[in-house]
């Protein structure tokens, strides 16, 4: 890059290539640093990471423009643009009220996921009994990308939970809500479903003190009572409004009307196991679609990499290790756990998890 811009040059610059959106107010030294690398993004992005998208299964819902739960009386609480620094809180409310909910998170947007703490917070989720889908790896619009740069876009996401789970996501929300004709056969191809919602809470236009409760507001005239509707809203952990003020206050209103406060895949009556697919098979994380989940501490089936539990380390010939009981394993149990056979998945990862 020539010279040295200022960084609002660099975020303006950034946001008039599309490579990065400029949030507002906190986020903004996020759109800087990635802006610094604006020009090189292009390359950056052009390596796909080894997994297997060869659809071997017919998932529910590839490729399908979706608005809204299938089961009357559910709710499907969503939160897009994650991770970020309030994340941490909304889990802590969400185990709180025993509510499971979908985050669509991006590789790098308000915060790089790859980033710690953003790999234990990711970490939590799944073992919270939340589901991750994708929002791309940097919350391109994309409708204004052509299709090898879309998939580049999906294929960021996919890397990030490779590397901390062996498996990516099968579900996804497109940034802006734009996707268009091309978009949504580009998601099919790759077995995505596309998220939508029926409820926009517009808790991004309202992330102040002084005007969050409108976005309450917006939310109690559109849940029907006595649990007659059904619905996925849309919300932004990014907030500190949203998760100080909105999340509760959501819940509360949803179960004290009746509902269910659902993940978007249990909404819809997808199998768990549908909801991700292994990195190195390309099948559902159960291995064979019945979406089976002992305990419900995470997704897949008793031994979702189709590894022997508890059979030593990943190359072989060491000790007999304990299956994880929570995904810890590596120089980060002491040696003590292996996540072969666990819900974590048959992974290998830079943050010492396998």
């Amino acid at each position: 890059m020539a010279g040295v811009a200022q960084p609002m040059d660099i975020v303006e610059r950034a946001a008039s290539l599309s490579l990065v959106p400029v949030p507002p107010k906190e986020g903004k030294m996020e759109a800087v640093k990635m802006a610094a690398t604006v020009e090189t993004a292009a390359e950056v992005f052009l390596t796909f990471p080894a997994l297997n998208r060869t659809l071997t299964v017919s998932y529910l819902f590839s490729g399908v423009h979706i608005t809204t739960c299938s089961t009357q009386g559910t709710i499907a609480i969503t939160f897009d643009d994650g991770p970020y620094l309030y994340t941490s809180k909304l889990l802590d409310i969400l185990a709180k009220y025993e509510a499971k909910t979908t985050f669509f998170v991006n590789g790098r947007n308000w915060g790089n996921s790859r980033d710690a703490p953003y790999p234990a917070i990711l970490r939590r989720m799944i073992a919270d009994g939340h589901q991750i889908g994708s929002h791309t790896d940097n919350h391109l619009d994309l409708n204004a990308i052509d299709s090898a740069r879309r998939r580049q876009q999906m294929a960021g996401v996919e890397e990030l939970t490779r590397d901390l789970f062996g498996y990516f996501p099968t579900y996804m929300r497109p940034p802006f809500g734009r996707c268009n004709a091309a978009c949504q056969a580009d998601m099919a191809s790759l077995g995505y479903h596309v998220i939508m919602w029926n409820i926009d809470t517009l808790d991004y236009d309202n992330n102040t003190p002084e005007t969050i409760q409108n976005s309450l507001d917006v939310f109690d005239q559109e849940v029907a009572a006595n649990a007659t509707g059904k619905y996925i809203s849309l919300e932004h952990d990014v907030h500190r409004t949203t998760v100080d003020v909105l999340a509760e206050h959501v819940l509360k209103t949803a179960l004290g009307r009746g509902y269910k406060v659902t993940t978007v895949g249990e909404c819809l009556g997808d199998p768990v196991g549908n909801w991700y697919r292994n990195a190195t098979t390309g099948e559902p994380v159960s291995g064979d679609g019945s979406g089976s989940n002992p305990g419900g501490e995470g997704p897949g089936g008793e031994n979702p990499g189709g590894e022997t539990p508890g059979g030593g380390s990943p190359g072989g010939g060491g000790p007999t290790l304990e299956v994880s009981p929570d995904g810890t394993c590596a120089g980060t149990s002491g040696g003590k756990y292996t996540c072969l056979g666990s819900w974590a998945g048959d992974c290998c990862s830079e943050w010492g998890w396998w």
